[in-house]
């Protein structure tokens, strides 16, 4: 397919509930489904590997996971902030954002090149910016990429997926996840209007 795609609704960092509380089960997931895309309905499925419009979910006390493109999709609620990673693994970009009531950071690099930068740096990003880079100069970067894309999942979502990582809190594994399934499919999902140029640009690289 090409693209990976995690988004996390939580009240604080994801990685904080995923490692607090346990997988919340299938209705949980429902219940999460129906609170975040509230013009949708959704049921539980089994797993076909065929099917691109499934929803992938998990959740963990407050926090809800989401796999896949749905995700950029959700209505975030009052309190609670959006965390989002994308690699777009042919051209080997990558896109990071966080809204939250404290923060709000969106950059987007490729190897070698800032492609865009909104924000202040998160805290993950300190190691890679000092004395290398202004976060306000789009030129070329002085760093590993993937190296930033690795520090951005772990402080996120607990786990590196380029693979075993020392640092890792969170077991990533596609088990943990419920498959849900629209059960209107003439109910057309709402399209999120926060990044179309960026994300199109990004995830349309082959």
């Amino acid at each position: 397919m090409g693209t990976f795609e995690i988004h996390g609704i939580a009240p604080g960092l994801p990685v904080d509930d995923l490692v607090a509380h346990s997988e919340g089960g299938p209705e949980a997931a429902l219940r999460a489904a129906e609170l975040l895309f509230p013009a949708r309905r959704f049921e539980l499925a089994a797993v076909d590997a065929s099917a691109s419009d499934d929803l992938w979910l998990r959740t963990h006390g407050p926090t809800t996971a989401i796999l896949g493109r749905h995700g950029r999709d959700a209505e975030i609620p009052g309190g609670l902030g959006y965390f989002s990673f994308t690699h777009q693994t042919v051209s080997d970009a990558y896109a990071i954002e966080v809204r939250t009531p404290q923060a709000a950071r969106f950059v987007v690099l490729s190897p070698g090149a800032v492609d865009l930068q909104e924000g202040d740096p998160l805290p993950f990003e300190q190691p890679f910016w000092a004395g290398a880079h202004d976060k306000y100069d789009d030129s070329a970067v002085r760093f590993d990429v993937a190296d930033f894309a690795s520090a951005a999942m772990l402080w996120m979502f607990g786990y590196d997926p380029a693979g075993p990582n020392p640092h890792s809190r969170v077991d990533p594994a596609l088990g943990n996840y419920h498959t849900l399934r629209e059960a209107t499919p003439d109910h057309a999902p709402p399209s999120n209007t926060n990044r179309p140029s960026w994300l199109s640009r990004l995830l349309g690289r082959r």
